[in-house]
């Protein structure tokens, strides 16, 4: 499987049906999976979460609340995709972005230790490393918003490898 999308949340009752299904709603034609991990919620989420039904969709509903990034971590340790992209529970991904990155994937013969940035629409992160928006970047820059701000922004694409 070539994508695990990751979706943590915490009280989003409001945003999360919106975020699940931008994610279940590629026109990827490939198989993937969509991972949610509920972090002890205390509002509707769990209940918008169970009203949503579809094979692609695994929900983990953790007992007690931990850390946003014990929450990330739970999501990557479930992931069986060679490649996770986040989407936060607030965010949506636009319905073509798995095509997008197979396509720069492959293009790049499936690195096995990879970051993706890909644009978001709600932040503008060159603001933290001067980087250009409405580029695609890999390698070494690609890591330079994440290791100078230690933001991970939906619809960043890590290799699963290089994040666990």
């Amino acid at each position: 499987m070539l994508f695990s999308v990751l979706i943590p949340t915490y009280n989003n009752e409001a945003t999360i049906e919106r975020a699940v299904k931008s994610a279940l709603n590629q026109d990827y034609t490939e198989e993937y999976e969509v991972i949610v991990a509920n972090n002890a919620s205390t509002d509707r989420t769990a209940d918008v979460l169970g009203s949503i039904n579809n094979p692609k969709l695994k929900v983990i509903t953790n007992s007690h609340t931990v850390s946003m990034y014990e929450n990330h971590n739970v999501l990557l340790h479930e992931a069986k995709g060679d490649y996770v992209l986040f989407c936060h529970s607030d965010d949506q991904l636009c319905s073509n972005a798995l095509s997008i990155l197979a396509d720069e994937l492959n293009k790049r013969l499936y690195p096995n230790k990879f970051i993706i940035w890909g644009h978001s629409m709600i932040r503008d992160f060159s603001r933290y490393s001067n980087i250009p928006i409405n580029q695609m970047f890999s390698g070494e820059i690609a890591k330079r918003v994440f290791v100078q701000s230690g933001l991970t922004p939906s619809g960043t694409c890590f290799s699963r490898e290089s994040m666990v």
